[in-house]
């Protein structure tokens, strides 16, 4: 009989919950009380860069937040007229930071907010649904990808294996159901399983990890009409590439010139060149965990780089922490620093599943499944290092709607942010 050890065992029933419905999701969450502190400005223990150590003479001083993140509000899903939230998973804002959309993995649903840019507050609109007004392709919708211009938007489905594209209209926001691609239909390959979806910057192309075909397909992207048209797939084993097993999650570098994947199964981020011409794909290698002293990278989950393109951050899963990556002008990565539970001051870690950088770059921000919170990070700009500066619990006075914490956005101002979570199923704002 094979025993796993708990942490591991944990993730796999979440796994597993979104994959059949959310059926094991709440009991993971409600099974992994261990590590679960208070809120707001949590303990001080040190500092939170990596191998750092406390004060020389063992006293410790009140640490005081320099983000100091507060609650707003939460918008569940079947209360107040709001509809599409059931296993939300992926929470995206529009470029001009008025609207805000999410995709739920249970309700095969895209839901539409607009946002009071003052306060951050959220207003339901509506929401696109799978099989509804002959929309197709939000079997599992999962991930969430706006073009640059902010005419169109673009969903993959893990159960329909498709990529999915809406018209959007700029001023009110709503999605008008364009059309489909599938895995395995005119050609079509590497969809097999689509968890993440991404755009170049230049709004070209598209890119999906296919987790079920271990690929990345690669899409060309009419500007003017917004559909994609299929240019190929790069696949785990094929013409060299050693980096393409289950990938959960990938982006694309701010310059257009990489595109990076974390690779859930293999403990790693694979990175590729980009032919801005033509958008096709080049694999130049990855990194990978405890090789080459790199650290941290256990079932990594997200993937973000800064917006001058010299670092990257990755959240992993199963080692509870957040490794930093220098990247050089080619886009090779290499190891820069770790920051982890109970590393320091850090806590609100526990099966961190999503990360984004704040607009002006100064902060950086990660959501946490198991502890149903949400850690903020000082970011340094100069050396890429992370120190600790805050969480925010489920369990915090005034707080509701962190159950699950799975994906975190910020606003295109730098005022809010924005978070969704699957067992509350419900998003949640903060100023």
């Amino acid at each position: 009989m094979l025993f796993l050890p708990r942490q591991y065992l944990l993730r796999f029933l979440f796994v597993l919950g979104l994959s059949w419905g959310g059926l094991f999701c709440v009991w993971a969450q409600e099974s992994d009380g261990e590590g679960e502190g208070s809120g707001g400005d949590a303990s001080s223990e040190g500092d939170s860069t990596e191998g750092s150590e406390g004060d020389e003479d063992g006293e410790e001083e009140e640490y005081i937040p320099l983000e100091k993140l507060v609650f707003v509000e939460a918008y569940f899903d079947d209360q107040v007229g709001v509809d599409g939230l059931n296993g939300a998973y992926t929470v995206s804002l529009s470029a001009d930071g008025l609207f805000v959309y999410a995709a739920s993995m249970n309700d095969d649903a895209v839901s539409l907010f607009s946002r009071n840019a003052e306060t951050g507050e959220l207003t339901y609109v509506s929401r696109v649904k799978d099989g509804e007004n002959g929309v197709d392709g939000l079997n599992g919708a999962r991930s969430i990808a706006i073009s640059p211009n902010g005419d169109f938007l673009y969903v993959v489905s893990m159960f329909d294996h498709a990529l999915a594209t809406f018209a959007r209209n700029t001023v009110t926001g709503t999605l008008t159901y364009v059309g489909r691609l599938k895995d395995g239909e005119g050609g079509v390959d590497g969809l097999n399983g689509a968890r993440s979806v991404a755009i170049s910057p230049d709004g070209l192309n598209l890119y999906v990890g296919g987790w079920g075909d271990n690929a990345v397909a690669v899409f060309a992207r009419d500007i003017a009409t917004g559909v994609p048209s299929f240019l190929g797939r790069l696949k785990d084993g094929e013409d060299g590439i050693d980096g393409l097993d289950a990938p959960h999650f990938l982006t694309v570098s701010p310059d257009g010139k990489s595109v990076y994947v974390a690779l859930w199964d293999e403990d790693a981020v694979s990175y590729f060149s980009r032919d801005a011409s033509a958008g096709l794909l080049t694999y130049d290698g990855k990194v990978v965990d405890e090789v080459d002293d790199v650290n941290g990278l256990k079932g990594p989950r997200s993937i973000a780089c800064s917006t001058d393109g010299k670092f990257v951050y990755v959240a992993s899963w199963n080692d509870d922490g957040v490794s930093v990556f220098n990247r050089d002008e080619a886009g090779v990565l290499t190891y820069n620093s770790l920051v982890t539970e109970g590393l320091g001051r850090v806590v609100g870690m526990d099966g961190p599943h999503s990360l984004a950088i704040s607009a002006e770059g100064g902060f950086l921000y990660v959501a946490s499944f198991f502890d149903d919170a949400i850690t903020v990070f000082v970011r340094d700009q100069e050396t890429g290092g992370l120190s600790y500066d805050q969480s925010i619990y489920d369990s915090d006075e005034g707080v509701e709607g962190l159950n699950g914490a799975l994906t975190v956005a910020t606003s295109p101002d730098g005022e809010h942010v924005y978070l969704a979570t699957a067992n509350d199923k419900s998003l949640v704002a903060f100023r």
